[in-house]
Formats: C-alpha cells, structure tokens, sequence
C-alpha cells in the first residue's frame, strides 16, 4: 500500500512538472511569419540594442566547427546576463521564430532549453558552450549567422 503512494506522488509530481515546463517553453516561444525584408529589419533592429559584446562570441569556421572568442577564465563579467534570446529565420517558409528565456533557466535547465529551441530549428549543443562559459562572457552578441539559402540566426544574451 505504502508503495503504490509513493509511486503515485513521483507521478503526479513528474506530470506536474511536465506541464509546468510545456507552459513555460510556450510562453518562451513565439512563431510568425515574415517576409524577408521585414525579417532583415527585425534582425537589424535587434543587433541595435543590444549592448555590451558586440562582436558574436561564436563564429563556425570553413570546416563547420565552432570556435569560440575570448571567454574569461575565472574572472566575473561586469553584468550577469539575466535572459538567452533566439531570433531564428527560415527563409523557405517566410516564419521567424523567437525564443526569450530568463538565464537561471538555461543554467538550471540545458537540456530543456534545447527542447524549447528546436521549435527554432537549432541545436544547442552545436555552439559548444555550456551555462557557465556563457555566464562568464556577459551580457551582448553570442551568435550572428546567415547561410546561402537566407536563413538567419541571432543568438544573444542580455
């Protein structure tokens, strides 16, 4: 008896959290359309407030593996980021997808993030940094990316 309660806690406490997760990526993630002149002035308009680096932290170099700009070792940035933003364009389907999430998620949550990423078509795990490293570079530009076909990548922290 005292068995089946146990097992019927951890449930209802996993479906819980499970909800609760599902909600917050919702509300992390908005999807629109967008042509792309009007994407392009998005992802300008963006790139204009963000403050601190303003020169990306990670760039892929011609063989397609990411290299990573100047992360301090040990030493504290001037501001602890406070959120992660994704801006994502998918030029084929003229649909721009953002993600904002607060920055104890990502370092509490990596493999949930990458769940509420993949609504923005990308994998986390390629740019190769963890939460901390990321805590430690501060405040500005991560990622600015665009490929052949048009799509668009903004990856910030803030």
């Amino acid at each position: 008896m005292r068995g089946s309660r146990v097992l019927f806690t951890i449930a209802v406490g996993g479906a819980l959290g499970l909800a609760i997760f599902a909600f917050l990526a919702r509300r992390a993630t908005r999807v629109e359309d967008a042509t792309p002149p009007e994407a392009l002035q998005r992802f300008s308009a963006l790139r204009d407030t963000l403050a601190g680096r303003r020169e990306a932290l990670v760039w892929w170099d011609d063989s397609g593996k990411p290299r990573h700009r100047g992360i301090p070792e040990g030493e504290e940035p001037p501001r602890a980021p406070e959120t992660l933003g994704v801006l994502a364009y998918r030029a084929s389907d003229e649909r721009l997808t953002e993600v904002v999430v607060p920055f104890w998620f990502v370092r509490l949550k990596e493999p949930a993030l990458r769940f509420a990423l993949s609504r923005a078509d990308f994998d986390w795990r390629s740019l190769g940094l963890g939460a901390e490293q990321l805590r430690r570079a501060g405040p500005g530009l991560v990622l600015d990316e665009r490929d052949a076909e048009g799509n668009l990548l903004l990856i910030w922290l803030r």
